[in-house]
């Protein structure tokens, strides 16, 4: 209680904007939706993880002010140039410094996961997130157009929207629909299966984290053929109403059947495995 009155309770004081901000992004739920949810996670694997991280000998490194000084350097910066979320990514290299600094290197290692969470946590800046969404869409939509074009469809573009033919609506495609917030989503529950289930492989790992990406594109894409086909079946109004419903939660039916189909592939023939996590509160 004293190491965190001392050291810990004053950083996370001198963040106290940059924690405002965060939540703030998190709250307007276009991208970052599932950023209050990460918290939960951390602390639920930090007190199943306690016995392994404990087990470490607590000695503190002077090396920790490196990357101590580094965020609180990347902190200063953000906060002269008003840049929020230069702020937001001090974090990590300020919160591990201090780890390091107070606890030592081997106890860092063991939460570096934990840590690392943050950067599935911090928003990007809104230029760039704007930027992001854009070029997503454009690839969503120009793959979806494809396939519709292989299957005689018969859709194609008009500007933002996609015209469909029969109907005198088009069919609207907003940046939302490039599919960013469920890549965002995907990719932090596969940072999370990767690195707190199933073992501790390099190659099952990076298999599914790299996995994560393609995926939500893949995905997203055969998504919005789902609506054009609405559209031209139905209506437009089916199409954005319902259908739309009903397409975005097959999406991530599909999404987590697959990543768990390859997680389960990846972990066949490792007899004896526990979840990590499972084997930690087992300790």
């Amino acid at each position: 209680m004293r190491l965190f009155l001392a050291c810990y309770l004053p950083l996370a004081i001198a963040y106290g904007d940059t924690w405002v901000w965060i939540w703030d992004r998190w709250m307007q739920g276009e991208y970052y939706s599932h950023g209050p949810l990460l918290p939960i996670v951390a602390v639920f694997v930090v007190l199943n993880q306690r016995t392994r991280w404990t087990e470490q000998p607590a000695t503190p490194d002077r090396r920790g002010w490196w990357l101590l000084g580094l965020g609180l350097l990347l902190r200063f910066a953000g906060a002269a140039q008003t840049v929020d979320s230069l702020s937001a990514a001090s974090l990590m290299p300020s919160i591990a410094g201090l780890v390091q600094l107070t606890v030592g290197w081997r106890r860092l290692v063991s939460l570096l996961p934990v840590i690392g969470l943050l950067a599935l946590a911090t928003p990007m800046p809104m230029d760039l997130t704007g930027r992001v969404a854009f070029e997503l869409k454009e690839v969503s939509i120009r793959g979806a157009l494809a396939i519709c074009e292989m299957v005689d469809l018969g859709v194609f573009r008009h500007g933002a929207n996609i015209k469909v033919p029969g109907q005198a609506v088009m069919l609207p495609v907003a940046d939302a629909c490039g599919g960013l917030r469920s890549l965002l989503a995907l990719s932090t529950l596969g940072y999370c299966l990767a690195f707190f289930m199933g073992s501790s492989s390099f190659k099952r790992r990076a298999v599914i984290i790299l996995l994560t990406v393609p995926l939500a594109a893949g995905v997203n894409i055969l998504r919005i053929v789902g609506l054009c086909v609405m559209a031209k079946r139905v209506d437009v109004y089916y199409a954005g109403g319902t259908g739309h419903t009903i397409m975005n939660l097959s999406a991530w039916v599909v999404n987590i059947g697959i990543l768990l189909l390859v997680d389960s592939l990846l972990e066949r023939g490792r007899p004896g495995r526990r979840p990590l996590v499972a084997q930690e509160a087992r300790a």
